[in-house]
């Protein structure tokens, strides 16, 4: 029951997640292009097939295209932060 900032970034070759923006797992994983139609935070289908979410709630969303600098991110998400009453280093 206490908040908190995550954030997924992706670019080819390099995946992050942060929470409190600290980098808590990353991968190198490479997708192979293509399109898609909707994005699902917090819930999400394996195998076409949908599974639960991670059961907290979500109540605000940026998103983007491209890959932000961390500083960039980093004003991305002391913004995010501070509407849910938190302040980030």
């Amino acid at each position: 029951n206490t908040p908190v900032v995550l954030a997924f970034t992706s670019a080819p070759g390099t995946q992050k997640l942060r929470v409190n923006s600290a980098v808590v797992a990353s991968a190198s994983a490479t997708f192979s292009p293509s399109a898609y139609n909707q994005m699902l935070i917090g819930w999400g289908y394996l195998s076409y097939y949908p599974r639960g979410g991670f059961r907290g709630h979500i109540y605000g969303v940026i998103t983007g295209k491209g890959a932000p600098t961390d500083a960039e991110l980093g004003v991305l998400e002391k913004y995010l932060g501070t509407t849910a009453g938190i302040n980030l280093p």
